[in-house]
C-alpha cells in the first residue's frame, strides 16, 4: 500500500512517499514502512523499518476504505473474517503504530468492508461514514481522538429507482467509489442493487456526497466503468496559474 504526504502534512519536503507491508498474523500486527522523500537528491529508498501493535484478532486491509493522512499519522480500515474492523495507525515521525476502535453501533447487520470509508473533516479530525442499505451514517472522531460523535444520517433512496415492487427479493445497499473526498469534501456513492437468486445486479448511478452542506445529487445517468481511476484537483488553484496569451 502507498499512500503520498506533502509539504502541508508537515514532513518537511514536497513529498515523502511511504510504501507500507502490513502482515497480521492471530493477535498480533507488524506494519513494515519503506520510504522516499524529494529531499534525498539520489531518490532511493529508506532503509525498511517496523513497527509492531497488539489487535484483538486478524485483521485484513480494505482496499475500498481510503485511506486518510492527517498531519503524519496515516489511517488504514482493517476488517476481519467475523465482520469485526478496526481503524489502524501508523505515525511517520514516531515510526509507532496504534489502533482506533469503530463505535459501537456503527456496523450495521452482514456488513461488509464495502460499507466503510474513511475520509477527513475541514479541521483535520477523522471522519468515518458507514452505510447501511440506502442510509449513510457520518461519525466524526472527537479531537482526543476517544470517542466518536455522529453528525449526521443520509438518506439517498430518493435518488435510487425503487425495484423492490418488481422483484421483492433483491437487496439494496450502498458502495463507495475509491478514495476520494479527503481534499475536496466529495465523496462518491453507487446504489447497488442484488437479486441473490441469479446473482445479477445493477450498478449505474454515481451519487456525489457533498461533505460540507451534506447535500447529495446525481451525477451520472449511465453505466459507471469500475476500472476507472478518480483523482482530485485543485481546479481554482490551476486555474489562477495559467497565463493569458
Amino acid at each position: 500500500m502507498y499512500t503520498l504526504l506533502t509539504a502541508a502534512d508537515g514532513v518537511g519536503s514536497s513529498f515523502l512517499l511511504v510504501a507500507a507491508d502490513i502482515l497480521n498474523i492471530g493477535r498480533s500486527c507488524s506494519v513494515k514502512i519503506q520510504t522516499v522523500s524529494s529531499a534525498n537528491s539520489d531518490r532511493e529508498w529508506g532503509p525498511v523499518t517496523v513497527a509492531n501493535h497488539p489487535l484483538q484478532k486478524k485483521f485484513h486491509l480494505s482496499p475500498w476504505s481510503g485511506v486518510v493522512v492527517l498531519g503524519s499519522l496515516i489511517h488504514w480500515h482493517m476488517y476481519s473474517a467475523d465482520k469485526g474492523s478496526v481503524i489502524l495507525t501508523y505515525h511517520v515521525a514516531a515510526t509507532t503504530a496504534g489502533s482506533i476502535e469503530l463505535p459501537a453501533d456503527v456496523l450495521p447487520e452482514g456488513q461488509i468492508s464495502l460499507n466503510l470509508h474513511l475520509t477527513s473533516s475541514p479541521d483535520g479530525r477523522l471522519i468515518l461514514l458507514a452505510a447501511d442499505r440506502f442510509t449513510v451514517s457520518i461519525w466524526l472522531l472527537s479531537s482526543t481522538g476517544d470517542g466518536w460523535e455522529r453528525r449526521a444520517s443520509i438518506h439517498i433512496s430518493p435518488l435510487v429507482p425503487d425495484l423492490t415492487q418488481r422483484w421483492p427479493e433483491l437487496c439494496r445497499r450502498i458502495e463507495f467509489v475509491g478514495a476520494a473526498g479527503g481534499r475536496s469534501g466529495a465523496v462518491l456513492l453507487q446504489p447497488s442493487t442484488i437479486n441473490y437468486l441469479d446473482r445479477k445486479g445493477e450498478n449505474r448511478t454515481l451519487i456525489l456526497l457533498d461533505m460540507e452542506t451534506k447535500e447529495i445529487r446525481r451525477i451520472n445517468n449511465g453505466d459507471y466503468i469500475r476500472s476507472s481511476f478518480l483523482y482530485e484537483v485543485n481546479l481554482a488553484s490551476r486555474l489562477s496559474a495559467m497565463k493569458i496569451f
